[in-house]
């Protein structure tokens, strides 16, 4: 029952708190309202003291630490999901401010420059100490996807092939080009098609 509340409406405070108690109050909500419904007939209890003790209350705490568990495990999963759509954004916004200002006139070492100059700053969204979100707890192979997704997307709404040449100046963890990933290539393939 608790199981079907938290992913309910009734479980919606809980499901998008931090706060263990906002998730322990709900618990213990639950379990009451389990209890004054299925337990008792208005005031008269259903089943002995016995039963309850023996019976429904260690299952009733086993199901309180798998919930805790459940919204432990959703809560870092809706968190990844708001570093994602951050990091995307900001990766975003790094192409446009530098990749997005190269002009045709511009000669090859101006473009490169920019070009490792966009790579530099991306990787910095990704792997800053301070602020970067890989650093902060996102796998470095799933930061480097949404990185390719990023790049393969933009190149995909712009039709400017420019964008994927970035991902050949920034490095994975082994200090190789993520351009040359398996995932990578084809990514930017399916976008320049």
């Amino acid at each position: 029952q608790v199981h079907a509340d938290f992913y309910g409406e009734a479980g919606a405070e809980a499901r998008n708190s931090n706060d263990p108690a906002v998730m322990q109050k709900f618990i213990a909500d639950s379990r009451n309202k389990y209890v004054g419904e299925r337990l008792k007939n208005q005031d008269r209890d259903l089943f002995s003291a016995l039963d309850l003790q023996e019976v429904f209350n260690p299952a009733a705490d086993q199901a309180s630490r798998s919930m805790l568990q459940t919204h432990a495990a959703y809560r870092v999963h809706e968190r990844e999901k708001e570093y994602e759509a951050l990091a995307t954004s900001q990766i975003e916004g790094v192409l446009d401010q530098y990749v997005g200002n190269i002009k045709p006139t511009d000669n090859e070492n101006v473009r490169m420059s920019t070009i490792r100059s966009a790579a530099f700053e991306a990787n910095r969204v990704l792997y800053d100490p301070d602020t970067g979100i890989v650093k902060n707890g996102l796998a470095a192979a799933k930061g480097n996807e949404l990185l390719v997704d990023s790049i393969a997307t933009k190149m995909m709404k712009t039709g400017n092939r420019m964008y994927g040449e970035v991902l050949d100046h920034v490095k994975t963890g082994q200090g190789a080009s993520i351009g040359k990933t398996k995932y990578a290539m084809e990514k930017i393939r399916l976008a320049e098609e």
